[in-house]
C-alpha cells in the first residue's frame, strides 16, 4: 500500500508529527514490524512557478497548434504562447516564469515562438512532476488567486510504498499506518471523531444473509456539478489512483484513508429496498468494467427488485454507476465474510482494493467509521443532504454528537 507523508501528517493533525523528518517516519514504519518496499522523495516546486488567470485567448497568426495567451499573474500581465488544447479565457493555470527551472531540469527562460515572443511558460501536470497527463495544461481551482505559488498548493510529499500483512486490517489505511507511526515516535494520539447527529430521519431493518453482519445505506442528494477539489485529486494521484469524478473520489479517498470500503448507488438507477443476499445460480452481473458475471450460490450480491447491483465487496455493477448528471446517491458501507469475499474476487479474477481490505476481516465498527467520514466530507465538498438512512445490526448513534470507537477511530481534517 503507498502512502505520502503529507498525508500521514493530516490524519494524525499537523501537530503531531510536523517535527518529525520523512527519513524519521520511514524508520518509524520499519521498526513498527512494517517492510517498506519503496520510498520515492519528491522534490518542491521552483517559487517562480504560480498561478495566473488566462484574460485572453488569440490564435497564432503563423501557427495553427500555437495560440497567444495574455494572462494575469496578479501584479502584472504577462504574453504566453502555448500549444494546449484545453488553454481557454478564463481559466485558471500554472505558469513557470522566466527564471524558473522545472523538475525535469529545463529553465525557462524568454522564447520566440514563431516570431512572437514568450515571457514564461505555461504547465501540464507532467511536466510540474505531478502526474503523467501531458495531454493539457494543469487546471487550476476557480477559487484560487492569481500569484500563488505552486508549492504551496502542492507541497512536496514522499511517496512510501508498505508491504501490508495480510492478518492486520488497521495497516490498510492512512490513519491505521499514522498511528503505528505514532506509537514508534512515542506521541500521544487522541484517536476521536466528530459523529454525525441528523443523518437519521427513516430506518428499516434491511434483509441480510452475511452472518448478521452490519451493512449500512445512507440516501444523500447532492450537488451534480460539484468537482473534486485539486488536494484530494492530488492525494489519489499519489496512492496510484486516478480521479474519476467527485462522487467516486470521495469514496476512494475515505477507503484509503480509514480502510472501509464504500460504493455509491445512483438512485434513480435502483429500485428499493437494496438487500444484501447470495446470488442465485446462473443470475448475470454486468460489473464496473463491461465483464459480464456468472454468478453463483457462492457468490454474495447487492441487489434491489431486479436482481444484482453489485458483486458484495469487490466491485459495483455498470446498471447502477455514478455519473455526471447523477443528483441522488445511496452509499453503503458494510462488512462482508472475509473468506467468501476472498473465493468470489479469486473465482472472477476480479481482486480489487475493496476485496484486498474485507479479506482482511474488517470489525463491525468499520462501516460506522466510513460513512462518518463519507458524509462528512459528501456535505462539505458536494453540499449533500441527507435523505434515509437503513441499517441492520448496530445501534442507532443519532443522538451522540461525539463518540469514542474503542476499537478504531481517526482525528481527521479536509486538508
Amino acid at each position: 500500500m503507498k502512502v505520502t507523508t503529507n498525508w500521514l501528517r493530516n490524519c494524525l493533525g499537523r501537530t503531531i508529527l510536523s517535527d518529525v523528518s520523512d527519513q524519521q517516519i520511514v524508520q518509524a514504519l520499519e521498526q513498527s514490524g512494517l517492510e517498506v518496499e519503496q520510498v520515492i522523495y519528491s522534490h518542491e516546486i521552483d517559487p517562480l512557478v504560480i498561478s495566473c488567470s488566462v484574460k485572453k485567448v488569440i490564435q497564432h497568426p503563423s501557427a495553427d497548434k500555437l495560440k497567444i495567451v495574455e494572462l494575469s499573474t496578479g501584479k502584472i500581465d504577462l504574453t504566453v504562447v502555448c500549444g494546449a488544447p484545453n488553454v481557454r479565457e478564463g481559466m485558471n493555470a500554472a505558469l513557470a516564469q522566466v527564471g524558473a527551472t522545472l523538475p525535469s531540469g529545463d529553465k525557462i527562460g524568454i522564447a520566440k515562438l514563431r516570431g512572437i515572443e514568450s515571457s514564461g511558460m505555461l504547465c501540464s501536470p507532467q511536466e510540474l512532476g505531478l502526474g503523467d497527463d501531458h495531454s493539457g495544461l494543469l487546471v487550476l481551482d476557480d477559487s484560487i488567486q492569481p500569484g500563488v505559488e505552486l508549492a504551496d498548493l502542492y507541497p512536496s510529499d514522499t511517496i512510501i510504498d508498505v508491504k501490508t500483512p495480510a492478518n492486520r486490517f488497521d495497516v490498510q489505511s492512512i490513519c491505521g499506518i499514522a498511528r503505528d507511526i505514532a506509537a514508534m515516535l512515542r506521541k500521544s494520539v487522541d484517536l476521536e471523531m466528530d459523529l454525525i447527529r441528523d443523518f437519521v430521519q427513516n430506518t428499516a431493518v434491511i434483509d441480510r444473509t452475511d452472518g448478521n453482519r452490519p451493512l449500512l445505506l445512507v440516501k444523500l442528494n447532492i450537488n451534480p456539478e460539484s468537482q473534486t477539489p485539486d488536494w484530494m485529486v492530488a492525494r489519489l494521484r499519489s496512492v496510484g489512483q486516478r480521479s474519476k469524478g467527485l462522487l467516486v473520489d470521495i469514496t476512494n479517498y475515505v477507503m484509503f484513508e480509514t480502510g472501509q470500503p464504500l460504493h455509491a448507488y445512483d438512485a434513480a438507477k435502483v429500485s428499493w429496498p437494496l438487500q444484501v443476499r447470495t446470488a442465485n445460480d446462473g443470475e448475470k452481473l454486468v460489473t464496473l468494467d463491461g465483464v459480464e458475471r456468472k454468478l453463483t450460490t457462492d457468490d454474495l450480491v447487492i441487489a434491489d427488485q431486479d436482481g444484482p447491483v453489485a458483486l458484495a465487496g469487490v466491485m459495483g455493477g455498470q446498471s447502477s454507476e455514478v455519473g455526471a448528471t447523477t443528483h441522488t446517491i445511496w452509499l453503503e458501507a458494510g462488512v462482508f465474510d472475509a473468506v467468501k469475499i476472498r473465493k468470489t474476487a479469486q473465482r472472477h479474477g476480479l481482486r480489487t482494493e475493496g476485496s484486498a481490505r474485507f479479506e482482511r476481516r474488517l470489525p463491525p465498527q468499520m462501516p460506522q467509521v466510513g460513512l462518518t467520514r463519507v458524509i462528512e466530507l459528501f456535505k462539505t465538498l458536494a453540499g449533500a443532504s441527507v435523505e434515509a438512512m437503513v441499517w441492520g445490526g448496530m445501534t442507532s448513534y443519532q443522538n451522540r454528537s461525539r463518540s469514542r470507537l474503542s476499537l478504531i477511530g481517526y482525528s481527521v481534517c479536509l486538508a
